[in-house]
């Protein structure tokens, strides 16, 4: 083992070195970025007493099992676990930082277990992995695209510091089928909560009066009979709800710029919707709202002016 002169930061561990448990000494403070990197045989880590970092890539691509989250510990780089045999993320309060890809891949745990004290979570920090339950920390602030992409989740809670779900960062999580988008969100990111595949799961989804933007794709793959736009939503993209299977649309928002990347998008093309209503206070139907629709019944309110251009038109 190699170390630097005070034994404060373990710099490497011989990747070909034979023996399944080794103990890191409590003056240890950082596991040094690669140190423990493609282990082949290594299976257990002790003691880390001291640690307050491990660096990146530290244990990717290892045979590592188990590595003790002691108190004290406060970040975790980027690849830090990446495609290792980590079976158990429990991480210790004051906590505050995992890196990018820091388990991206890591299948052998299902349960992760986070505290109030972590801030950040970045991009792709568990894409891929098997979780099933989680809780996201009240104190959390950043959360990465594909965060949590492709996980097991089924219920999701999510804190009152976030002011957005990034791209993809619950997309392919097909038994999350509760989603409760709440005042505090103001954008509603690319997929976000869409899988990229042709799979249809039922759910119930309410988006909170407070949201300002809804992206591309943010719900594909959903089935549910009614759904809300609130008024405070300004920027919606015309394939928000592309791939989402909807009975019923309530239009509230009465201020929403619907944009197009493409100009051949229509909000309700190929969703199923056969009811539209429009709240009090919208005057205006968006321009090819929704054009190629299947909609059967539109219930306006006395305040509306105007309808765009192709608005309903096959």
């Amino acid at each position: 083992m190699l170390f630097n002169k005070d034994k404060t930061e373990l710099l490497l561990y011989p990747a070909d070195k034979s023996g399944k448990i080794y103990h890191i000494p409590e003056s240890v403070k950082e596991i040094c970025p690669d140190a423990f990197l493609s282990c082949k045989a290594l299976k257990t880590v002790t003691g880390c007493e001291g640690l307050e970092k491990i660096g990146a890539y530290a244990f990717k691509d290892s045979t590592v099992e188990t590595v003790p989250f002691c108190k004290g510990l406060k970040e975790i780089g980027i690849y830090a676990f990446h495609f290792s045999k980590i079976n158990d993320v429990t991480l210790p309060e004051g906590f505050e930082k995992i890196g990018a890809y820091a388990f991206e891949n890591a299948y052998n745990f299902s349960k992760l277990i986070l505290p109030e004290t972590v801030k950040e979570i970045g991009d792709y920090a568990f894409n891929s992995c098997k979780i099933e339950e989680l809780h996201l920390p009240n104190g959390l602030e950043s959360l990465g695209k594909y965060s949590f992409r492709g996980t097991l989740i089924s219920s999701l809670y999510i804190p009152s510091a976030l002011t957005e779900i990034p791209d993809y960062t619950f997309s392919n999580c097909n038994n999350l089928v509760v989603i409760n988008v709440p005042s505090n969100i103001k954008r509603v990111g690319n997929y976000a909560f869409g899988s990229q595949m042709t799979l249809f799961a039922d759910a119930t989804i309410t988006i909170a009066e407070g949201v300002e933007e809804i992206c591309a794709n943010a719900f594909r793959g959903k089935i549910t009979d009614e759904l809300t736009i609130p008024e405070s939503v300004k920027t919606m993209s015309l394939r928000a709800l592309s791939g989402l299977q909807l009975q019923t649309l309530n239009y509230n928002a009465a201020n929403a710029f619907l944009y197009t990347t493409d100009g051949s998008s229509s909000l309700l093309y190929q969703t199923g919707t056969k009811t539209v209503n429009f709240g009090n206070n919208v005057k205006s139907v968006p321009r090819k709202f929704a054009e190629r629709s299947e909609v059967e019944m539109v219930i306006f309110s006395d305040s509306i002016e105007h309808i765009g251009e192709y608005a309903f038109s096959e």
